[in-house]
């Protein structure tokens, strides 16, 4: 899958939104484990680079992507 097809860019609320979603310690991990995804490819990350830090599949990083 090369290039990205699905750009993200997020302003500083949504970006402070999605940090207080992961600190909060109530939603599921699935939910919590997405918002690191988005972080991580707002920040610049590659899907290869993303998947192998947060331990998922880049299958998971793509699709995640596409759905924002």
């Amino acid at each position: 899958m090369a290039g990205v097809r699905y750009s993200i860019q997020f302003t500083p609320e949504e970006r402070e939104q999605l940090n207080r979603l992961i600190r909060g310690g109530k939603p599921s991990a699935r939910i919590v484990t997405r918002a690191r995804i988005l972080l991580k490819i707002d920040e610049g990350w590659k899907a290869p680079q993303v998947a192998s830090a947060l331990d998922v599949a880049e299958g998971t990083v793509y699709r995640v992507r596409r759905h924002c």
